[in-house]
């Protein structure tokens, strides 16, 4: 029945032919109508969550020169960040993605333990994580000598070449236990920035002598062995 009386009848409203008429306007919401400070769930806007908790898995991170490095992905409670940031620059080679916050790369050059602050924002809060990170040298591989035995006489002079060596390059050597004197052999060899033929020495004894060499760079070290006979 309609409210105006029994001989009355309420029309029906054709929605398609006027679509904005009462009843037949839905009301729709997109992306587009949330606000910067809103996130858009797919039906409605909501307040957005600034990122907390930021973190890359671990504090430190070892890096080795010319091996690509595992990636360190971020976590992060709340709404993802805008913007990503780290200060200071990483070291070269090794590079953050502004959009992810990952970080990849393949170092190109050694450098000592650095503590990298990283940093990640949007429009509701920010949040950052402090990451140590330390690249290493290419490791010394190996280390040969022009014979195991170095023979001399006693009281002429004897020579040997310098030892040549593959992998990264050497920072030092070192023998063990340290010659006596008269061998000035030793010197020209320990001496990293200077190796170039060995110098000749006189032993002073008859005897056999045996004597560990090590060569290394900050972390790594090779070690072969040379005996005297005299």
């Amino acid at each position: 029945m309609s409210p105006l009386g029994d001989n009355q009848e309420i029309a029906e409203i054709d929605c398609q032919l006027e679509p904005t008429a009462e009843g037949c306007f839905e009301l729709v919401v997109t992306e587009d109508d949330c606000k910067s400070s809103q996130i858009f769930t797919g039906e409605s806007c909501r307040t957005m969550l600034g990122p907390g908790k930021l973190d890359f898995g671990a504090p430190e991170a070892t890096l080795q020169v010319g091996t690509e490095m595992q990636q360190l992905t971020p976590s992060f409670l709340g709404d993802a960040p805008s913007e990503w940031a780290v200060n200071p620059q990483l070291p070269d080679g090794i590079e953050m993605d502004l959009q992810s916050g990952v970080i990849s790369g393949t170092p190109k050059y050694e450098a000592q333990s650095k503590k990298y602050t990283i940093i990640a924002s949007n429009y509701a809060g920010i949040s950052a994580f402090r990451i140590e990170i330390t690249v290493l040298p290419i490791p010394v591989m190996s280390l040969e000598m022009q014979s195991s035995e170095l023979l001399c006489i006693k009281g002429e002079s004897c020579h040997m070449e310098s030892p040549s060596f593959s992998g990264g390059g050497a920072r030092q050597m070192g023998l063990h236990p340290i010659p006596s004197v008269g061998t000035d052999i030793w010197s020209r060899w320990l001496d990293i920035g200077d190796i170039g033929p060995g110098g000749g020495h006189k032993p002073h004894h008859h005897g056999f002598k045996q004597w560990w060499i090590s060569i290394h760079n900050t972390e790594y070290q090779y070690v072969t062995r040379l005996a005297r006979i005299s």
